[in-house]
């Protein structure tokens, strides 16, 4: 273990790793920010303590990509800024457009120009500096509880607790996909900005591949689910691996990693381990996890421990068909004509992994 940030409780909710890959803004309870260095996290003295701006909880957070801002969201429609150049928090104007909601989930889109807000009683806003808040046409009624937006086109992923999976198009229009109303939908991943798929992480240990119809997202489709039955306990959140990997807490406490573009797990570490480590580090919550380098990197908890880790990997056996995700990682296609026919074609994306795949057995 490396070191833990109080001796009393913090109310740790969650964390977001900067687009940099350099800080960590962590948050909670009662309006409590915290800057990391994500390099160096067991040294207390590069910390930074964010002044409170607001009494109500914080519950996600997310740096604007250009990552010299980030949003916090929280209870009672909060909504605060985080500016790097002086490490000031400060409150946002328009709240009052949210009604009082207690907000759970927030993402800015690629382009850096809008942010998507979600509630607790599944209401979705618009933000931006221009129009400030404006609710969004669409009919959940349950939690957000995460937004991921795709890396390189301005269409974003929605998941709630029972309403399923939606799709928000760059004109704001929200599609909700009917399928995947049969699961408890845990968080959603949009890691690679190459390929035309998200990954959705649902209760019961499923992953699910996300098809989106880059021409038309409402007729975004999802796949059949891989069940990960060889782990024990659950998926409670998410959090970006190296690469175009998802970092997938358990509860109790463990880790997995996730490979979008192969369709395969990777037991980071268990349960039973963290309490080999620390009885207490085994009881907690995961907050936010991130690699410095692939296997390098850090665990926070809700206690606010904070522990380094360099895990072995070992295989989860699926008891489903293998999820085929086509990711590319390193293709280089020649051309504008030849990139376009690639990117609208989930069928050539499928035979490349069909090849990859051969040559790795190979």
């Amino acid at each position: 273990m490396e070191r833990k940030l109080s001796d009393w409780d913090l109310g740790l909710d969650g964390g977001e790793l900067s687009p940099d890959n350099q800080k960590v803004l962590i948050f909670g309870a009662e309006g409590y920010s915290r800057l990391i260095d994500a390099n160096s996290a067991g040294v207390a003295t590069t910390d930074i303590e964010l002044e409170k701006q607001s009494s109500s909880d914080l519950k996600d957070a997310t740096w604007h990509p250009r990552g010299l801002t980030a949003l916090m969201v929280g209870d009672s429609a909060t909504v605060l800024r985080y500016v790097g150049q002086t490490n000031a928090i400060e409150p946002v104007s328009g709240t009052t457009a949210l009604d009082g909601k207690d907000l759970t989930a927030v993402m800015w889109r690629q382009a850096g120009d809008q942010a998507y807000v979600g509630g607790d009683d599944g209401s979705l806003w618009s933000y931006s500096e221009s129009n400030g808040f404006v609710k969004l046409d669409q009919d959940a009624s349950s939690r957000i509880t995460d937004i991921a937006c795709h890396k390189s086109q301005n269409i974003c992923v929605v998941s709630s607790l029972n309403d399923g999976v939606a799709v928000i198009a760059k004109n704001d229009d929200v599609t909700w996909i009917s399928k995947a109303r049969a699961h408890t939908w845990v968080g959603v991943a949009c890691e690679d900005g190459s390929a035309n798929y998200c990954s959705g992480f649902a209760s019961g240990r499923k992953a699910v591949e996300i098809e989106l119809n880059m021409n038309d997202p409402s007729a975004t489709t999802i796949g059949d689910p891989v069940i990960l039955g060889q782990l024990e306990g659950d998926f409670i959140a998410d959090s970006s691996g190296s690469g175009s990997e998802s970092l997938l807490a358990l509860g109790p406490l463990g880790l997995v990693r996730w490979n979008q573009y192969t369709g395969e797990a990777f037991l980071m570490f268990s349960n039973n381990e963290s309490t080999e480590l620390d009885i207490l580090f085994g009881g907690d919550s995961f907050i936010v996890a991130w690699e410095n380098s692939r296997n390098d990197g850090f665990i926070i908890t809700d206690e606010g421990r904070i522990v380094s880790f360099i895990p072995s990997e070992e295989v989860v056996e699926t008891n489903m068909v293998e999820l085929i995700v086509s990711i590319v990682v390193g293709i280089s296609v020649p051309g504008v004509f030849l990139g376009m026919i690639y990117w609208n074609s989930p069928w050539l994306q499928r035979k490349y992994k069909a090849l990859f795949s051969k040559k790795k057995k190979s």
